[in-house]
């Protein structure tokens, strides 16, 4: 097993008790791919930092009062980047995924760009819910000639699978809206978030996803800027690190999550704050995943 400065290279430096493949409940894959980002690129260089940053997570969790380490996270290798081609890309994240689930195991995805969720929701059943916390809606049919983009990626997912629901979301086309209108996809708006008040708000989610297997989906520019700046596609007005630990421990308590991915994190020269929550972020969900 690789190291650096002693500990072992995976994430949160788990030794190997805590991260053998065969006895793990959670398989953390990196994938450093950000061929179709539009705006900062990057993206594809969060994989590594999250795991550096990591390492420097304390394993105990206040909150849960339980080392959720000791469930077994596997750290296996990053997934190669196929430069060029957004639709082999997803099918080799595909492949991978698809792996992992048949070895009844649960997949952490680290992006790199938010295309790398289609790769993971081909791999699921359709009955299974998938929730896209994000600033956008992703909903675009083609983005720069592509429609297999970081902007098309939840309309892709859509068209495979119609248990799609938003939460967040503070920036959106004309075109997407009257999309998501006329298929009624539930979409869980930043500022009716704010109006109608959130814990309102998750109960008509909660009531959508009782019992339920879900997929999640967190694109870190959902959270504000002001907590987490390195993010390829900023916007104002985000969601505060309570409010995002309150809609996921509303999710995990009231169904079953299955897999998740966070995506979209761009190290900052200087700043790793993005990548350290980012990190402390995946943790917190594995402690609350039953």
């Amino acid at each position: 097993m690789k190291t650096i400065y002693g500990l072992p290279f995976n994430f949160l430096g788990l030794e190997e008790e805590f991260s053998n493949f065969d006895k793990s409940k959670f398989v953390v894959v990196p994938v450093p791919y950000d061929s179709t980002t539009s705006y900062v690129p990057g993206c594809r260089n969060a994989p590594l930092e999250i795991i550096k940053a990591s390492r420097q997570v304390e394993l105990f969790d206040v909150e849960t009062e339980s080392e959720a380490h000791k469930k077994g996270i596997c750290t296996i290798d990053e997934i190669e980047p196929v430069r060029g081609n957004s639709e082999a890309m997803v099918r080799r994240i595909y492949e991978v995924v698809k792996d992992i689930l048949d070895k009844k195991k649960l997949p952490i995805l680290l992006g790199g760009e938010h295309t790398i969720t289609l790769g993971a929701a081909l791999a699921f059943p359709k009955e299974v819910y998938f929730i896209n916390i994000d600033a956008h809606a992703d909903l675009r049919e083609e983005y720069e000639g592509s429609k297999v983009s970081h902007a098309c990626v939840m309309k892709r997912i859509f068209e495979h699978n119609k248990n799609l629901i938003e939460i967040g979301v503070r920036s959106i086309s004309k075109e997407e809206f009257e999309f998501a209108k006329k298929n009624n996809i539930p979409i869980y708006y930043k500022h009716i978030l704010d109006k109608r008040k959130l814990a309102i708000v998750m109960k008509e989610i909660v009531r959508k996803i009782k019992g339920k297997e879900v997929y999640l989906s967190i694109d870190f520019d959902s959270l504000d800027p002001s907590i987490a700046p390195g993010v390829g596609t900023p916007e104002p007005n985000g969601l505060k690190w309570n409010e995002m630990l309150f809609i996921l421990k509303e999710i995990s308590k009231n169904s079953k999550i299955v897999g998740f991915d966070v995506v979209e994190v761009l190290p900052l020269p200087g700043n790793h704050v993005t990548e350290f929550l980012a990190a402390r972020l995946i943790y917190k969900l594995i402690s609350m995943i039953k």
